[in-house]
């Protein structure tokens, strides 16, 4: 795939004083101002965008795929922006089934504030929880079985706080219905360079 537009996005997924001060609600399980708002379904990370414009005059909206995955890399081919291995101490995820090491890592069972990891593991364009805390909803829809208009499934990138490593690497993806909440599923903004 080509990216043949620049865009901006978020330097971190969405918090939850983000979201309050923009939707005024409180999705969260986990409560924090500096945490990552979770619990929030695809249609609820479209409709945050989507209420930005008025306040922004940009189109703000959740990156597409191949956008996430470019950020998510910073220019890097391995699995991870930082290497090979994860084992729960680079990215917030369940360690105990590490990926490139046999050392198990933490498993905190609850997200993190955002950018916990970055001092230790920065990204080399300056973005955190790429990978781990949570699920990011991108734009897309993906169903390859189905034609045009019968997709039934949005793609999430990134892994989470409960999920093992291997689902945190950079080329791996999930497949959720688009009014699904969880703690497990949050987001990040886009705005292309038009």
């Amino acid at each position: 795939m080509t990216l043949t537009k620049g865009f901006w996005t978020g330097v971190h997924p969405v918090t939850q004083a983000q979201w309050r001060a923009v939707m005024g609600t409180e999705p969260s399980y986990f409560k924090g101002d500096t945490l990552p708002v979770e619990c929030v379904s695809w249609d609820d990370a479209v409709a945050f965008c989507g209420t930005l414009k008025p306040k922004t005059g940009l189109e703000v909206r959740l990156p597409t795929e191949a956008e996430w995955e470019y950020a998510a890399r910073g220019g890097t081919t391995t699995p991870f922006y930082w290497g090979s291995e994860l084992n729960g101490t680079q990215a917030n995820c369940d360690g105990n089934d590490p990926y490139g090491t046999t050392t198990k890592g933490p498993s905190l069972e609850t997200t993190t504030a955002v950018g916990t990891y970055a001092g230790k593991y920065p990204h080399p364009w300056g973005l955190t929880d790429v990978m781990g805390n949570v699920w990011e909803w991108c734009s897309g829809w993906y169903d390859p079985e189905c034609r045009d208009g019968e997709q039934t499934k949005r793609i999430q990138r990134g892994g989470n706080w409960s999920r093992y490593p291997r689902s945190c690497r950079a080329a791996y993806r999930d497949v959720i219905a688009p009014g699904t909440r969880s703690s497990y599923f949050g987001f990040r903004v886009c705005v292309a360079l038009d």
